[in-house]
């Protein structure tokens, strides 16, 4: 690698650690011994941004790649150094975003696998996150039924010649459709109220 590469992501990396790193010195000191090594001076360090677009992507996507870059680089929206921004696209009808900011080389080479990695890991919690909704919700549903089918007397009636069916819910999905249907008369029910108002007056 070039000398003033490892210099600039030195630098960088000079730039982002905090006073408090005891590590932070050092790194200043072999900084300085490198640039009087190679006959250069600080200035010459001094990369020009460039405008970077992130995207297109969906709502959630932008929204990490935006926070992101907030929370790293202390950027405030639409102001220099940084300038970030979020654009709302229309593609084939599907709203997508951009996130686009100005960044160094070497800020970019950085930052954009980090932001890679952080997609990629968020994505995979959504995905199992929505997998595992969907099979709740299918549980909860079948749950659902059935109480509905028992409160109305709905059921067929045990048959012991045939091994019972394996239940596609748990005990909570099951407390929860009771909690659901709590207050429901149903029609036979509400027949046999009528029925015992009825005798009730008429004596």
């Amino acid at each position: 690698m070039d000398p003033k590469e490892i210099l600039r992501h030195l630098q960088y990396r000079i730039n982002v650690t905090p006073d408090s790193d005891p590590e932070k010195e050092n790194a200043i000191r072999l900084r300085d011994r490198l640039l009087a090594k190679y006959g250069m001076r600080l200035e010459d360090l001094i990369e020009q941004r460039k405008h970077r677009i992130f995207g297109p992507l969906v709502k959630s996507d932008a929204k990490l790649v935006f926070q992101y870059f907030r929370r790293r680089l202390d950027a405030v929206a639409q102001e220099p150094p940084y300038n970030i921004d979020c654009f709302l696209l229309n593609i084939k009808k599907t709203a997508r975003h951009t996130i686009e900011l100005d960044l160094t080389d070497t800020e970019y080479s950085f930052h954009y696998p980090i932001v890679s990695n952080l997609l990629e890991m968020y994505r995979k919690v959504q995905k199992d996150f929505e997998k595992k909704i969907k099979a709740e919700n299918t549980r909860r549903r079948k749950a659902l039924n059935y109480e509905f089918f028992e409160k109305a007397d709905l059921l067929q009636p045990y048959d012991p010649t045939k091994p019972p069916r394996k239940r596609k819910w748990n005990l909570a999905d099951a407390m929860a459709a009771a909690r659901e249907l709590e207050g429901l008369i149903f029609p036979e029910q509400q027949i046999q109220q009528d029925r015992l108002r009825i005798a009730g007056e008429s004596k």
